[in-house]
């Protein structure tokens, strides 16, 4: 689970910096990584995301992302509004893949739900 965990939020801090035009190398993270500090990286990553969402016009999502991919080693281009559209449904996938992990082993991860997420964040 701690696999699927960092993964996540890796992947999400890599197609945010694509989205805001500067892609970053994010090295890879020691799997032993303690939970506090996941947890710190979830909520600055998450912090980042709120504010690109803050400044997000319509002209960005229109706009045309080109980016080079690492993992295929080559370039593709998509329209922001499509990345975000992925970033969000990326994220989605494998905290529901966690949750699942979570019922195996006997614990509810509780209300997943966006809505719910949205209505208990601060702020």
């Amino acid at each position: 689970m701690r696999r699927t965990l960092i993964h996540t939020v890796r992947v999400q801090d890599w197609w945010l910096s694509v989205l805001n035009r500067s892609p970053i190398q994010i090295p890879e993270p020691d799997l032993r990584m303690p939970l506090q500090e996941l947890e710190r990286w979830y909520g600055t990553s998450h912090q980042a995301l709120a504010t690109y969402g803050d400044h997000l016009t319509e002209a960005l999502l229109a706009t045309e992302v080109a980016v080079f991919n690492p993992w295929e080693k080559r370039e593709n281009r998509w329209p922001g509004w499509q990345l975000l559209a992925h970033l969000l449904n990326h994220s989605g996938h494998h905290r529901a893949e966690a949750g699942l992990m979570l019922e195996a082993l006997g614990h509810s991860p509780g209300d997943l739900d966006f809505i719910f997420f949205l209505r208990d964040a601060p702020g």
